[in-house]
């Protein structure tokens, strides 16, 4: 499928994002015309034997309103798996890929993800499998996938209890986000997407993160701010799409942050992936001020973040818990490596980290 040059459409409600090789875009952003634009991209599809994929969520919240609005293919075959985390598994890949050759789907074939992190994650992974690999587009339906998993291609599924062990690399022809999905939501998933947004501004710059912290929560809601995340994101992503240096930097927080949200899996109660990872950057910073200097000012202004937007998050883990996980972290060489912040704007990768550091960074008395 040739779709031509790559654009971005926006407004304040929507953004389109259309390919034309693996990662390149253009930013040109323009106010009307974005609705129509996709529709005339789907058109393009009609030779193409499309599969819509949603969790039990999005089915019901979300599949009606993507058809009421005809932002989906007239001629579909629709796949729904349970929404969470459990969904990420080998055996609902193949429960898919087998509805998908049942369904006789050949190689020229679209699969639109129509859902979070989950679904991005899971279809992604199978469009890059099936027959050696099929078109792939994203309509996400949560902030953090908005602002963070629909673009790069990364994509995975967990195996054993960590996170994303098994994946690849599998960039999709189009995303389609539209703001108004997040009215879907509940307060507590619609919010948990800020931590990969304010993430990006910690990347950036010491000014991009005083001004997200100045933000009211629901700004971070506003597609402005959302493709400010995926700018940044594309940018870093286009340097090194293979993720074997300088995209690296996106993992801050992460290497805590999913040890975690696995732990939390075997609790009554389990985190966001987007929860999980504002704790791993509270102790990452942490780990950043023991081993680059970050400012104590940096640490704290964080934390005064943190309390305004998510008073109530709170997670009881021992280090010994979460050692475990750690010692699987895809990035460890010769030890932890972590991806670390001098000082906002000034990321460093591969930062060799003791467990002894782990466990003091857990140690909130020390960093008053």
């Amino acid at each position: 499928m040739d779709s031509g040059k790559t654009l971005v459409f926006g407004c304040t409600e929507s953004i389109l994002l259309i390919y034309d090789d693996s990662i390149t875009m253009m930013t040109q952003l323009l106010e009307y015309g974005q609705e129509e634009t996709w529709r005339l991209w789907l058109s393009n599809l009609e030779s193409y034997s499309c599969v819509v994929l949603c969790d039990t969520n999005t089915f019901q919240h979300c599949y009606p309103k993507a058809q009421a609005e005809q932002i989906l293919p007239q001629h579909h075959q629709l796949i729904v798996v349970p929404a969470g985390e459990a969904s990420k598994s080998f055996e609902q890949v193949v429960q898919v890929v087998e509805q998908m050759h049942v369904a006789g789907l050949g190689k020229k074939s679209i699969l639109i993800c129509l859902g979070g992190g989950m679904i991005c994650d899971l279809g992604g992974f199978i469009a890059h499998i099936y027959m050696r690999g099929i078109q792939l587009a994203h309509i996400p339906t949560t902030l953090l996938c908005m602002a963070d998993a629909c673009l790069g291609g990364k994509n995975g599924i967990d195996f054993q209890g960590i996170k994303n062990q098994i994946g690849s690399i599998h960039h999709p022809e189009a995303i389609w986000i539209n703001a108004a999905f997040l009215n879907t939501l509940d307060e507590r998933t619609k919010k948990s997407g800020i931590a990969e947004m304010i993430k990006h501004t910690l990347l950036q710059s010491e000014d991009a993160f005083d001004h997200a912290c100045q933000l009211p929560v629901n700004a971070f809601y506003d597609t402005r701010q959302i493709l400010a995340g995926l700018r940044f994101k594309q940018k870093i992503t286009e340097q090194d799409e293979a993720d074997l240096g300088l995209r690296q930097i996106l993992n801050f927080g992460h290497s805590i942050g999913h040890a975690i949200e696995s732990e939390s899996y075997t609790r009554e109660k389990s985190l966001l992936h987007g929860e999980a990872i504002l704790l791993g950057m509270l102790y990452e910073l942490r780990l950043s001020h023991l081993y680059l200097g970050c400012s104590m000012e940096i640490l704290r202004q964080y934390g005064r973040f943190f309390k305004k937007i998510f008073p109530d998050l709170k997670f009881e883990a021992r280090v010994d818990d979460l050692l475990p996980y750690l010692n699987r972290d895809k990035k460890n060489n010769q030890g932890y490596r972590m991806s670390l912040l001098k000082n906002p704007g000034h990321p460093q990768t591969g930062v060799l980290v003791s467990a002894e550091a782990i466990y003091k960074c857990f140690q909130d008395d020390l960093f008053l």
